[in-house]
Order: C-alpha cells, then sequence, then structure tokens
C-alpha cells in the first residue's frame, strides 16, 4: 500500500489550521511590502538623517517636554481659574489663547531657527562640501532640511490638538476660525523656515554665521510676540464677525493661500541655488517661479477689479508689485552670466527659444531685461484697466472716475516703472564697473542700488533747498530725478510741467540703450554641443570603437 504524500497549502488556497483572516492578512503584507520598499528609495536621505537628529538632540527634548508641561499646567490652571463658571460661561476663547501661545512660540522660534542652524552647521564644519559631492542635488539637500522642520511641526501639532479639540468644547469658539488659524500658523512657520534656510547660504565664514544668527533670532523673537499679539487681540474682539458664509471670504483665503504657496517655492529655489556650485544655472528655475507668481498675481488682481469695479484697486495692487519687483530686479541685476559646459548643453538652440527664453539665462543683463519686461506688462495691464474704465465705464458705471484722475493713475503708474528701469540700470552699470575681485556677492549689489536711490533723490532736493536758502518751496521741474517727490506729487496733484516728462523719458531710454550694449556678451551664448563620451554614458549613442579610441587628455 502505498502512502500518499500531504497536500500541502498553496499561495491559491488558505490553510485549515490558521484563520481566513489571518491568511488574507498576509497576502495583502505580500503584496504591499515590495511596494513600500520601492517608495522606500524615493525617500530623501536628508530627510532621514535630519529627522534621526532632531527628534534625538537635546533640543527636541526639551522643547518638547516644555511644550507637555507648559499645556498641562495651563489646562488646570484656566479651569480652576475660571470655577465654577465654566459650566455657564463660554470659556473657549480665553482657554484657546493660552494654547496658541504655548504652540506658537516652538513654531514660529524654535522650528525656524533650528532649521537655520541645520543648514548653517554644515557649511561651517565642511561637511556640505561632503554633501555636494554625492549624488544628491542641492534642491534635494534644502528639500531634506525643510521636511525635517515638517515632521517637528506635526510632532508639535499632535501633542496640541487634543487640547485644542478642548478649547471648542468649552463653547464661544469656531471650530472655522480654529482651523484657519493653525492653517496660517503652519504657513507662516513654513515659510520663516525656508527663510532660514536662504539665509543659512549667504555666507560660509563662521563669523558672519554668528552675526546672521543673531539677527535672525531676534527678527524670529519680534515676529512671534507681534504675531501672537495679533491673534489674542482677534480672539479678545471676537470671531463672529467673520464672514464664513460669503464666497468673497474664501476667495480672499484662496488669493493668500496662492501667494504663501508661491514664496514657498520662490525661496526653496533661492535656497537651492545657493547651495548649489558657482557655474550650475541658478536662475531659471528662479525666473520660472517669478513668472508663475505674477501670472497668479495678475490673475488675482483682474478678478478683484471686476468684483469691485473701481480702478484703484487695480493701480494699488500694481503699485505694490512693481515695489516687489524692483527689489527682485536689484538681486537679478547683480547675477553671474558664468555658465558650466554641463549647463550650456540644455540651453534653446532654435531661434524661436533663443527669442523667448534666453532671458531666462543667468547674467545680470538678462536679468535686468526680464525684470524690465515683467514691469512694463504691469503698468500696460493698469493702464489698459484705467483706459477701459473711463471710457467703456466696464466693469461698473458707478465706479468711472473723472479724466483728471484717470490720468494721474496712468501717468504715476508710467513714471513708477521708467524709474524703476533707469535707476535699476544706472546701479547694475555702476556694479558692472567695480572689478570682478571686489564684489562681494549681492550685498554689493544692494548698497550701489541703495546709494544710487539716495542720490536720485536727494541731490536734486539738496541743490533747490540751497537755491532757497533751505527755505520751504514748491514742486517744480529740477525735482524730476526725484522719485519721491514726482510719484507723491504725480498722485496728489498730478505733474503739470512737460518737462518732467522729458527728462523722465529721455533719462529711461537713456539708460536703456546703454545696458543693451552691454547685453551683447550675454546674448551670444549659444547651446554647447554634447560630447560623444557623454552621449554613450547617458545611453543616447551606442558605444563604437570609434568612441572608444577617443582620449580626452590627447592634445
Amino acid at each position: 500500500m502505498s502512502t500518499a504524500e500531504p497536500i500541502l497549502p498553496t499561495a491559491r488556497e488558505p490553510s485549515r489550521s490558521p484563520s481566513r483572516l489571518a491568511w488574507l492578512i498576509d497576502r495583502w503584507t505580500q503584496r504591499v511590502e515590495p511596494v513600500l520598499e520601492r517608495w522606500s528609495e524615493w525617500l530623501n536621505p536628508i530627510l532621514v538623517k535630519e529627522s534621526r537628529q532632531a527628534l534625538k538632540s537635546r533640543q527636541f527634548t526639551i522643547t518638547f517636554t516644555l511644550l507637555l508641561v507648559c499645556a498641562w499646567c495651563w489646562s488646570f490652571l484656566s479651569v480652576f481659574m475660571q470655577m465654577p463658571d465654566i459650566y455657564y460661561t463660554d470659556a473657549g476663547l480665553s482657554v484657546l489663547v493660552g494654547y496658541y501661545v504655548i504652540l506658537a512660540v516652538p513654531l514660529l522660534l524654535v522650528v525656524p531657527f533650528t532649521t537655520f542652524r541645520s543648514l548653517a552647521a554644515e557649511r561651517e564644519d565642511g561637511t556640505y562640501e561632503l554633501l555636494s559631492i554625492s549624488t544628491l542635488t542641492s534642491r534635494q539637500i534644502v528639500l531634506g532640511k525643510l521636511n525635517s522642520a515638517l515632521l517637528q511641526m506635526m510632532v508639535y501639532y499632535s501633542a496640541l490638538a487634543p487640547c485644542i479639540a478642548f478649547t471648542y468644547m468649552l463653547r464661544g469658539v469656531d471650530i472655522l476660525f480654529i482651523a484657519l488659524m493653525l492653517l496660517y500658523t503652519f504657513v507662516i512657520s513654513v515659510i520663516l523656515s525656508c527663510i532660514g534656510l536662504v539665509i543659512a547660504g549667504l555666507s560660509r565664514s563662521r563669523h558672519l554665521q554668528s552675526l546672521l544668527s543673531v539677527i535672525l533670532l531676534i527678527g524670529l523673537i519680534f515676529f512671534t510676540f507681534i504675531w501672537t499679539v495679533f491673534v489674542a487681540n482677534m480672539l479678545d474682539s471676537g470671531i463672529e464677525s467673520l464672514p464664513y458664509y460669503d464666497w468673497e471670504f474664501w476667495a480672499v483665503q484662496g488669493a493668500l493661500i496662492t501667494a504663501a504657496a508661491c514664496y514657498i517655492w520662490l525661496l526653496i529655489e533661492i535656497a537651492a541655488a545657493q547651495n548649489s556650485f558657482d557655474s550650475d544655472n541658478r536662475s531659471t528655475r528662479i525666473r520660472v517661479v517669478m513668472t508663475v507668481q505674477t501670472t497668479l498675481f495678475v490673475g488675482w488682481v483682474t478678478w478683484g477689479w471686476i468684483y469691485i469695479g473701481d480702478v484703484e484697486f487695480m493701480v494699488a495692487m500694481m503699485i505694490l508689485a512693481m515695489m516687489h519687483w524692483f527689489v527682485y530686479s536689484v538681486f537679478l541685476a547683480a547675477e553671474s552670466p558664468q555658465l558650466s559646459p554641463r549647463v550650456r548643453r540644455n540651453l534653446p538652440q532654435t531661434f524661436l527659444g533663443r527669442t523667448l527664453f534666453t532671458w531666462y539665462n543667468p547674467g545680470s543683463g538678462s536679468g535686468y531685461m526680464f525684470a524690465l519686461s515683467h514691469v512694463g506688462l504691469l503698468a500696460l495691464i493698469c493702464v489698459g484697466a484705467a483706459v477701459i474704465q473711463r471710457e467703456l465705464g466696464w466693469p461698473n458705471p458707478r465706479w468711472t472716475r473723472p479724466a483728471s484722475i484717470t490720468s494721474r493713475y496712468t501717468s504715476m503708474i508710467g513714471f513708477a516703472a521708467a524709474y524703476i528701469s533707469s535707476y535699476v540700470g544706472l546701479g547694475r552699470l555702476v556694479y558692472l564697473k567695480v572689478p570682478q575681485r571686489e564684489r562681494y556677492g549681492m550685498v554689493l549689489a544692494v548698497l550701489i542700488q541703495l546709494l544710487v536711490m539716495l542720490a536720485g533723490a536727494g541731490v536734486p532736493y539738496f541743490i533747490e533747498a540751497w537755491a532757497n536758502r533751505f527755505r520751504l518751496f514748491s514742486y517744480s521741474p529740477w525735482q524730476a530725478t526725484n522719485w519721491s517727490w514726482t510719484l507723491y506729487e504725480c498722485m496728489d496733484k498730478g505733474i503739470s510741467y512737460g518737462e518732467v516728462y522729458v527728462v523722465v523719458v529721455g533719462l529711461t531710454i537713456l539708460v536703456l540703450l546703454m545696458n543693451l550694449l552691454q547685453l551683447r556678451t550675454e546674448i551670444q551664448v549659444v547651446r554647447a554641443a554634447t560630447p560623444d563620451r557623454v552621449l554613450v554614458d547617458d545611453g543616447h549613442v551606442p558605444e563604437t570603437d570609434e568612441v572608444i579610441k577617443i582620449d580626452p587628455l590627447a592634445p
């Protein structure tokens, strides 16, 4: 009699000894585990390293312990101070103020400063060079630092989430207000952490890093105090007035979140560019973010102008955007046009591509023209809106302004664009005259720009004041280069002197032509051919004997 072999359970047929639920869990684990293993390869190794160091550090232990102790003490103290009225009155607002202060200190002060020190310590100790020669890019390093900060924020939020939920049960506080308050606190904490990463990349000197640490710490303390006082005043004044049921309120929230997302993206790109090598393309991504930011801003402002129907809103927003672009242009006009051969292989090669995208390449000349094109576009949009509302009465005929007031708006926008073009161009020309070995980064460019702006406004004012024996005098064509007085006079009464228009337009055209003459070297930069050895290594060209026998050291 032959003995039959026992039938073993296969992967498709569950065994009779364990339960079917355990078998299903085992099958699901076998399918999910390879997927999780592949996903783990996508995790940033800097995130893993920074998270382990941060969560095991003495600073995090002390901060987290103090957070829990303060939350525990405030829970008992706030309840005991309001007994027995807490059963009958709305006590949620007063209790929420204390919890928010406890949460705001680590989020707005500790986490951003710790993020700054994590990157600054890498540069001070010389360990950043070891990271830069690895396969990690500068953007991955910066994102790893930022994600570690986000993880710490989540831990702090998790610790105080039950306490904040407890305030809602005490009545007197709106759950939507709590959600918006926590959301904006989180967004501001992320922005401050990104600013810390940008400041950490400004210098590699230990002494300058110490100075920057003190300045950043003082700034964070001041901002944390101002923000907590602002939120506490909102809570004390009552939150019933917030229009939660109006769609305009949520449209404004969307605009604020969009602006915050653009700034976070911009700061990440700036921090990554600062930590990259000198001849890398450190400008294109930043300028793309600037273009996207300006496009979204114009979209939101146009929607607001159509909804409100008053061109004054458009003028105010465009003046704010021009001031914003003036700050951008100061830094863009001081960039270095140096590019490595590897970066030049990715430049546009067609005529249309070079015409449209040359201004996104690094360089002071391309940066100046890039900023000038955006400022001019903002001015044209604003002037067009003013003309449409004056001539057609659209979008709201009741807000149609007289022709004199509309001309003031359009002339002020034109003067602002002309002053930005001329003064940034003059600052760039002066900066280019400084020898290359004495250009100490962006700091010198900012100082030169400030001196040019002060000279343009102060010199004509001092000369005319001296001619009038330092007595009071009114506006005259001699103040044409005085950008501050001219813009104020244009908004207040309007410019009636034709000489002012001639001087400002002539100065703008002259400075623009002088800067265009300096653009020849940057425009002539073309796409470099990719060597055969690189094509073979990348797999674009099959390896042949002709490619193998090339000696890169041969003369």
